[in-house]
């Protein structure tokens, strides 16, 4: 093997490959960003290639002479989206596998998602706990999983991860909606009291988790959250107390909301869907126990830790910035839509 590793980061222009190709120079591995954008700035070890997902001969060329891939690109839970999971998280995430197995790629790190539990019946939740997604988000992210098992069998070593809500600084999206409204001082809600017990995940955290269980020959699975587990309502607390403006949090009823939110969702009147009110009204927590384990990694990030330095980085980057232009759904600014209304009277 080389001297120095080569990695091929799948959207690596987007908020988290953003964070682990930076991540990764530290470890003096040579990058390669395969991206359909091209970054605003191209850090020093790092190649660029521009390409699209599914187009298998772009992916394909972009493999050689790869060690490593972490395979990131994926199409996100916003409303608008949702016509597009296929594509993206099954088809695209089969040409990445495809150009694995020619290239002879020494491993993959797949990056999926909490979502795939949807309504655990059980928490905490081991990584060989049975996933059963309750919508499209995390169904498509399951099949993206369930290729990934079929290329195992073919001989290439494809680790799976599972983050839940990824945070740190950067990270906009759906969240700036939250940081807009308390900012501005309105009230926000949880559901039911919010009570639902929560894992954040950190992105340097989970960037540690991917270059740690890259060094691994077996295929594996891995949850992945923050340290603590804290109730929703607590960590929506914790943001309005450190941001001192009169928002306070807020009970309404679940059902209702939830059922409101999705009929929004459907007629595309606001951005957040089905995974959203699933995240926000349900519990869901990790036992990382293996991680520790197996790969001697623990998160060093905490719930509060993490709201409160992405509504920090949300401050100092709202006004004059280049961010509401991204084409990636985790960098810009989301369009409130019909709930501009929604939130007055709270």
């Amino acid at each position: 093997m080389r001297k120095n590793k080569i990695a091929l980061v799948t959207g690596g222009s987007g908020f988290f490959g953003t964070i682990l190709i930076k991540f990764l120079l530290k470890k003096k591995i040579k990058i390669i960003n395969f991206d359909k954008t091209e970054p605003d700035q191209i850090p020093k070890g790092v190649k660029f290639i521009k390409g699209n997902i599914l187009n298998s001969k772009d992916i394909n060329n972009a493999a050689k002479n790869v060690d490593i891939i972490y395979h990131n690109i994926a199409n996100l839970p916003l409303a608008e989206n949702k016509n597009k999971y296929d594509s993206i998280n099954i088809n695209g995430t089969k040409n990445m596998l495809e150009a694995a197995l020619k290239n002879k790629v020494k491993k993959v790190i797949y990056t999926s998602t909490g979502a795939v539990f949807g309504i655990p019946k059980i928490n905490p939740i081991d990584s060989n706990q049975t996933p059963i997604p309750k919508e499209e988000y995390g169904l498509t992210k399951l099949l993206g999983e369930k290729v990934c098992l079929d290329y195992i069998q073919k001989g290439v070593s494809v680790t799976i991860l599972r983050p839940n809500t990824i945070l740190g600084v950067g990270r906009l999206g759906t969240l700036s909606l939250l940081f807009k409204w308390v900012d501005e001082g309105y009230n926000i809600p949880v559901f039911d009291g919010g009570k639902n017990i929560y894992q954040f995940t950190h992105a340097l955290d989970l960037s540690e988790l991917s270059y740690r269980a890259s060094l691994e020959k077996e295929s594996e699975i891995y949850n992945c959250g923050a340290k603590d587990r804290t109730s929703m309502k607590d960590v929506m607390t914790n943001l309005c107390k450190f941001a001192k403006t009169k928002s306070k949090v807020k009970s309404v009823p679940m059902w209702p909301a939830i059922i409101g939110m999705n009929i929004l969702s459907y007629l595309n009147l606001s951005p957040l869907g089905a995974y959203h009110s699933l995240m926000y009204g349900r519990s869901i927590f990790f036992n990382m126990r293996k991680n520790k384990r197996r790969l001697n990694w623990q998160p060093k990030y905490s719930n509060k830790d993490m709201i409160i330095e992405s509504y920090k980085w949300y401050l100092k980057n709202k006004i004059g910035t280049n961010y509401s232009k991204k084409n990636y759904e985790h960098q810009g600014f989301v369009n409130e839509g019909f709930l501009k209304y929604i939130k007055k009277i709270l």
